[in-house]
């Protein structure tokens, strides 16, 4: 980090949460868009897109996640960059953060699977597949909603962690400049 410039990392920092949050927004919405694409044809304003499932998809999995994930991304990026302690970069984020989306990825997929393989649908199909991504796309907001905080939270972890270890340096350092010469 030294020796850098880095004055644009906190905002390559919140572009990759907004970047990561459609990534994952569409990963979303084409499993959605393919399995009930009433979800968004039905139960989601027209955006004028045609009722073709990779178009919605791709037009929704934007729309609905780049909001969300600038927020947490501010969150994040304050917590890692913001005060005296060491600033955490891209480098420290990028992993944590695809780490974390693919977690709330498959918890979300999974609390959602489980209700739809458990509850018995009553007698109309597609208001199942319906109640199934309602589901799936609430526990996303939850999870990743969750992600953010969990992020934040490690990274003041990781540079109050950090500030020790350099103040722990920079004491023995001093230490061993008081010593006389040759007796370490």
């Amino acid at each position: 980090m030294k020796g850098k410039d880095r004055s644009l990392t906190g905002v390559t920092m919140i572009l990759m949460g907004v970047g990561g949050a459609i990534l994952y927004g569409w990963a979303l919405d084409f499993v959605t868009a393919h399995f009930c694409i009433e979800y968004f044809t039905e139960w989601h304003p027209d955006i004028g897109v045609p009722p073709v499932g990779w178009m919605i998809a791709l037009a929704w999995g934007v729309v609905a996640s780049w909001h969300v994930g600038l927020i947490g991304a501010i969150i994040v990026t304050t917590a890692a960059r913001y005060g005296q302690l060491p600033k955490l970069d891209e480098r420290w984020l990028g992993p944590r953060l695809m780490g974390g989306l693919a977690v709330c990825y498959a918890l979300s997929h999974s609390i959602g699977w489980v209700r739809h393989f458990t509850v018995i649908p009553n007698d109309d199909p597609v208001y199942h597949r319906l109640q199934t991504c309602l589901y799936i796309h609430n526990a996303t907001y939850a999870t990743t909603g969750l992600l953010a905080f969990v992020l934040a939270g490690w990274a003041v972890v990781t540079r109050f962690n950090l500030g020790m270890a350099e103040s722990r340096r920079s004491i023995l350092a001093e230490m061993r400049s008081m010593l006389p010469p040759g007796s370490e």
